[in-house]
């Protein structure tokens, strides 16, 4: 079993109350030269708004200065955000996600080889690179791709071109069981692979806050999860009735610790 954590690189999760000292992103990488375990990991950067030749290079940086132990998550975003945030046309994410992935990896290998790189695709035509840009082999050169997904043609996209799935937070153990593993099975089906070779991470969500923010900003995720009945169908989200008892419980806990103490509280929105 692996552990993660989450490096703070600022204030950017929106439903962080309170001011994260930014990671110091150098002595991180000097002592990854020290510790042979610990993997990056980006979970997940978006995909679409960056060149897969961007992307591919961004990570060529990252595996070196990790010394071979990124790993690359991808994701999309949904529509309203990669049309008004980013500015860009939508598709159809799942088959534009397959050829990103495959053009990225396309760059890579251009990298590692000195060759050209040859993708060409309905999303993306890449055949140049010429020395000054061109950052040389790596050590390790195959950067695993991980791909963000929940519905059942991302999850088969990750099956046929990446090497491991991240789950949104709000996913079941049931869903992920009846429809993921499945769906999964499906797209390494396609590939000359085994199931067992994509592996699987998932982060749980969950709240750190003072007594009162803390289950004030629980039960509002709950109670907003509750009245959308079209994500608890797709995701498999509790009900009202399973979240409440588990919300009773976590107050309880809470109000057992000392005054002015910060407790942790299991979101309803289990995986």
């Amino acid at each position: 079993m692996k552990v993660e954590t989450v490096l703070p690189l600022g204030k950017l999760d929106p439903g962080l109350c309170e001011t994260v000292e930014p990671l110091d992103l150098d002595g991180y990488f000097e002592g990854a030269k020290r510790v042979e375990r610990i993997e990056i990991v980006s979970a997940v950067a978006i995909a679409f708004p960056r060149s897969p030749t961007v992307t591919a290079q961004v990570a060529w940086t990252l595996q070196k200065l990790s010394h071979g132990r990124l790993s690359l998550g991808l994701g999309t975003q949904v529509k309203g955000h990669v049309e008004r945030r980013y500015g860009m046309k939508w598709v159809p994410s799942g088959p534009w996600l397959r050829a990103y992935t495959q053009a990225v990896r396309a760059v890579s290998h251009a990298d590692h080889t000195g060759e050209q790189p040859a993708h060409e695709g309905e999303h993306y035509s890449i055949s140049l690179m010429v020395p000054l840009f061109d950052p040389g082999p790596l050590e390790k050169p195959d950067i695993p791709i991980a791909i963000a997904g929940v519905k059942t043609y991302m999850l088969r996209v990750a099956g046929e071109v990446g090497n491991g799935l991240r789950p949104h937070p709000i996913c079941t153990p049931q869903y992920i069981d009846a429809v993921m593993r499945p769906a999964i099975a499906d797209g390494v089906a396609r590939s000359d692979r085994k199931p067992y070779e994509l592996e699987i991470t998932v982060a749980p969500l969950s709240q750190r806050h003072p007594l009162r923010s803390c289950w004030k900003s629980t039960s509002a995720k709950c109670a907003h999860a509750s009245r959308s009945t079209r994500l608890r169908r797709h995701t498999g989200l509790p009900s009202t009735i399973t979240a409440i008892p588990t919300l009773r419980l976590n107050s309880r806990n809470c109000r057992k610790r000392s005054a002015g103490t910060r407790c942790q509280a299991a979101s309803a929105m289990r995986c």
